[in-house]
């Protein structure tokens, strides 16, 4: 329970603040949510994990919020790609820049 407030300060607000200061493609859409929900589910895990600390006790669940964090991460990961391929696409009949455009 000491590094209950680590986990979304770091993943939460780091994150975010280096993508402010690195050009870094972003998640949108589900993997913003799939993001956010990572962080919430390590928070959990971590939350729990404390509760059992106090407790004297341990459980063979624990992992899971890992895993689950994980998997979470992979699909934001995903998601990133995705996006990121999207927005370099140009489409037919569009111009990449308007200074592209022939006469």
């Amino acid at each position: 329970m000491t590094y209950l407030a680590l986990v979304p300060l770091a993943l939460g607000t780091g994150v975010y603040s280096l993508w402010g200061v690195v050009e870094l493609p972003r998640a949108d859409g589900w993997g913003f949510v799939a993001y956010n929900g990572a962080v919430a589910t390590l928070t959990m895990g971590s939350f729990i994990r404390g509760v059992l600390e106090i407790a004297d006790t341990t459980s063979s669940l624990l992992p899971l919020f890992a895993v689950a964090a994980a998997v979470l991460l992979a699909l934001t990961f995903v998601s990133i790609m995705v996006s990121a391929k999207e927005k370099a696409r140009v489409r037919p009949g569009h111009f990449a820049r308007s200074g592209d455009m022939a006469n």
